[in-house]
């Protein structure tokens, strides 16, 4: 069994802060230890899977410093088709989020999206891809520090920027946005005061972008944007009753 790459990643000491508290989301129980699904407790395993198994505990254990649970690393790779390359990648996206790493936009990457959560996350991923696909204004809000806020824990605000840096990675990527992400997204984002969910059923609602995108720029302090000031100019068309208005944009940093 050929162990996942690992150059030129070396060891990681959990930053900014427990890195195992990040990974753990990608993994069945997201954040609190869960028993493994019933259908994993009935199913055999093949020697090939239990090699994938042992070989990405090992890869967790040396190069990340955690130890996961048995039907957890189970779980991860069941839900990438039992690819080892895909779980590791799945693993080394999150780190990467998790060190404050943003993938630049190349326009020459196929975008696979994200997919939609519970049918009611699609406001999610059209304001995360308007404001960071091909954009790269707003990314001072996913690299600042966190305000202290009375309302909000700054440790909650962080991990709130790493669920978006790791969205936004793999869309620039070019992978696909699960559902486990965009989940763990919407958990960071209720812990942080978002109120995504439905008052009785608890079950998550569809809600309005522009909402949150104020929630969003509050929360992480929108830095200061420059202003584009229009300047217009009219070009002689070709008939001599009408003239052409040319809009230019120049962007005006005081």
């Amino acid at each position: 069994m050929q162990k996942p790459s690992s150059a030129p990643r070396t060891r990681r000491p959990g930053s900014p802060f427990n890195v195992w508290k990040n990974l753990s989301s990608i993994f069945y129980g997201s954040r609190s230890s869960s028993p493994p699904p019933t259908f994993q407790l009935i199913t055999a395993l093949t020697p090939d899977q239990e090699a994938k198994i042992e070989t990405l505990t090992n890869y967790l254990l040396e190069y990340v410093g955690v130890h996961p649970e048995y039907h957890q690393v189970q779980t991860l790779l069941g839900q990438n088709n039992w690819e080892l390359k895909e779980a590791t990648e799945e693993i080394k996206d999150l780190l990467d989020a998790d060190e404050g790493l943003l993938v630049p936009f190349d326009n020459r990457r196929i975008m696979l999206g994200a997919e939609n959560d519970e049918y009611t996350s699609c406001y999610i991923d059209s304001l995360l891809f308007a404001m960071f696909i091909p954009f790269s204004t707003f990314e001072p809000l996913l690299l600042s520090t966190p305000a202290v806020s009375t309302f909000v824990k700054p440790l909650d605000a962080r991990r709130l920027q790493t669920s978006i840096r790791l969205f936004v990675n793999r869309l620039r990527s070019g992978k696909l946005v699960t559902t486990r992400i965009v989940r763990q997204l919407r958990e960071d984002l209720a812990c942080c005061g978002w109120k995504g969910r439905d008052p009785r059923s608890r079950a998550f609602t569809q809600e309005d972008t522009s909402e949150l995108f104020l929630f969003l720029t509050e929360l992480l302090e929108l830095p200061y944007l420059p202003v584009c000031k229009p300047e217009i100019s009219f070009l002689p068309s070709t008939s001599h009753r009408q003239g052409r208005a040319e809009m230019r944009a120049h962007t005006h940093t005081p």
